[in-house]
């Protein structure tokens, strides 16, 4: 580019293939378009949505004490250049002009597949992610200095990347370049270059080249594409109507603390039934319309946990509790806590692969018939007392409260007990059990504190002396009302695996148990009294 343009910074979009250049614009009264000529030829087309002036949004709080109008006006001018680049628009958003633009008519992650194959690998700034663990967190991370994405902590297994900013290694492509679904660059231009440069960002989106520096890149991603998010629902509403459940589930999309659990309802109805937990086959069978279900419908009904006193502890939409995997047009997708997730095939496979190879446990615990978990836990204890020490609630504190395991066994067993839930659910239980056995492993100090909250009988290591983890075997117990073998979420497949890793690196031993549901406790329903009238 000349030295004697101006640095200036571009928010560049792609539209997809076959959208007209009005596809890509909201009809809006009041945009003025102008061509914009460049020496012969006209360049592209300047739609200009003039500014309204209005008092500034803190006025309000001056409402009733003094006229709006004595603070001036202020207006923000928004403005969208359109230029057809080989046989695709691009689009360049001036002031807010992004709010003019309409978003399913434009390419998803243009901007981060291009800044990935243009910046340098060792050269980023800041990351954006989200992270599926115990807490989905979404998180921005920037450096003080250029560097690596593992200098970031980032976790090629489960972090979504959702956008990447840094250095290209070429200095007309820009000084600096941050991709998401669109292009922000800070780059020395004029108009007259403007058309070769954006046709060098669209080649840049169709390069895969990407993949030798950042090969994990597409393992995990949105799916933001409204039209086809219309389409997975529709798919899965119609798996819904057609009753096929393999591959479809509810489950609680949040960590709760069970104790305070009496059950779930799915209508806020005075004789509506509380149920143990959800269960989609049921959720199914009490609809009055079931062959009217739509995704729409998902989303207005609810799901009310209930607490002891009948109040309601947390609510979701139905649709937010449902869980489904699909495989369509030759790509996998995952629905999880409400959005729609599109997985890398190869990835998919590892991850089941590692998960079918996960060792299960050999030994048998009884069914769970208990109000909660604590329950559970305390009767699992008292019938096999000689063998078993309970640590359900017992926290240890160093360094934050922290729970050794719920029960430890003569045969040196960490055993972790958690009900079947959504993703969260299940990671925060692999979390658990991961860190405590590292902390064991690792720290004197902990030792000490957990050998203190154990019974005498089972005393039965030295705290001075660093455990042999071979000796050890931390267990993953689920309880499940399912009679299929123990599944769970693709995300919690990936938890398991990524837990796997770290307790056998420390040289533990590692297994999945199934804890089966009483028969009696799958068919409990509470229903409240009729109330009496004087």
């Amino acid at each position: 580019m000349p030295s004697t343009a101006t640095s200036r910074t571009l928010t560049i979009y792609l539209g997809k293939e076959g959208r007209e250049r009005n596809a890509l614009v909201k009809n809006r009264d009041g945009v003025k378009p102008k061509q914009v000529p460049v020496g012969k030829a006209v360049i592209g087309t300047l739609l200009i949505d003039p500014p309204a002036g209005k008092p500034p949004s803190w006025a309000s709080f001056f409402e009733g004490y003094v006229d709006a109008r004595e603070f001036g006006k202020v207006s923000s001018s928004s403005a969208i250049l359109l230029l057809p680049v080989q046989n695709r628009w691009m689009a360049i958003a001036f002031g807010q002009g992004r709010h003019l633009l309409a978003s399913d008519a434009l390419e998803d992650r243009f901007g981060l597949r291009v800044a990935l194959n243009c910046i340098d690998e060792k050269k980023i700034r800041s990351i954006d992610k989200q992270t599926f663990d115990a807490i989905a967190r979404h998180t921005l991370e920037q450096a003080t200095h250029e560097a690596t994405a593992g200098e970031f902590g980032f976790d090629i297994e489960r972090d979504l990347l959702r956008a990447v900013t840094g250095t290209p290694r070429i200095d007309d492509y820009g000084k600096r370049m941050t991709g998401m679904d669109a292009l922000s660059v800070n780059v020395r231009i004029q108009l007259s270059d403007l058309y070769d440069l954006l046709e060098i960002y669209q080649r840049k989106f169709f390069d895969d080249s990407y993949q030798d520096s950042f090969p994990w890149v597409d393992q995990i991603a949105y799916v933001s594409d409204p039209a086809l998010e219309t389409d997975l629902n529709n798919a899965v509403t119609k798996l819904l109507r057609d009753k096929q459940f393999d591959r479809c589930w509810l489950a609680v999309p949040d960590i709760l603390d069970w104790s305070r659990v009496s059950g779930f309802r799915y209508s806020r109805a005075n004789r509506a039934p509380e149920l143990y937990d959800i269960h989609l086959p049921k959720f199914i069978e009490d609809l009055q319309n079931p062959n009217n279900l739509s995704a729409a419908g998902l989303k207005n009904r609810r799901v009310y946990c209930m607490g002891e006193n009948d109040d309601i502890i947390k609510s979701w939409s139905v649709f937010d509790c449902l869980y489904c995997e699909l495989d369509q047009d030759g790509k996998s997708y995952v629905l999880n806590a409400g959005r729609w997730y599109i997985m890398e095939n190869d990835f998919v496979k590892q991850v089941n692969d590692s998960f079918a190879r996960v060792p299960v446990y050999s030994g048998k615990f009884i069914d769970y018939d208990d109000a909660t978990e604590a329950r559970y836990n305390e009767r699992l204890v008292k019938l096999n007392s000689a063998n078993y020490c309970l640590m359900d609630r017992n926290l240890t504190h160093h360094g934050g409260a922290m729970e050794f395991c719920d029960i430890f066994s003569k045969a040196k067993e960490l055993i972790h007990i958690k009900r079947y839930g959504g993703s969260a659910t299940l990671s925060h239980l692999f979390y658990q059990g991961v860190n405590s056995a590292e902390f064991f492993q690792m720290d004197t100090e902990y030792r000490k504190l957990v050998r203190g909250k154990l019974s005498a009988p089972f005393r039965i290591f030295d705290p001075a002396k660093r455990p042999q983890p071979e000796e050890y075997h931390v267990v993953f117990g689920i309880i499940s009302r399912s009679d299929k073998p123990l599944t769970m979420p693709f995300f919690s497949r990936v938890g398991i695996r990524h837990a796997m890793r770290r307790l056998q690196g420390f040289g533990y031993k590692v297994s999945l148990a199934k804890i089966g549901v009483a028969t009696s406790r799958k068919v409990f329903q509470k229903i409240r009294p009729k109330s009496v009238r004087n």
